[in-house]
């Protein structure tokens, strides 16, 4: 976790999470990469863990070279889950 505190910006002071989903880009392999490896450990002592992906969302509040935050839409793409 202290890896994703230095290297994953947050969001500015006056961004309020509410009811917004972080997702990571794809092109954010790092990230995805280290998260994975947290997957992994929670899956191997029982935790379920649920994966979600879409390739568009519509109500994007925030936006970095890493992540999103969007709020769900009906406009969203098709949510695969894993």
């Amino acid at each position: 976790m202290d890896w994703f505190e230095i290297n994953l910006p947050t969001p500015p002071d006056n961004f309020h999470v509410s009811w917004a989903i972080f997702w990571f880009k794809s092109s954010s392999e790092k990230n995805i990469n280290r998260i994975w490896e947290i997957v992994a450990m929670l899956r191997e002592h029982g935790h379920h863990v649920e994966v979600s992906k879409c390739r568009h969302l519509a109500n994007i509040s925030f936006n970095d070279l890493f992540q999103v935050a969007a709020y769900p839409s009906k406009r969203d793409g098709r949510i695969v889950k894993s």
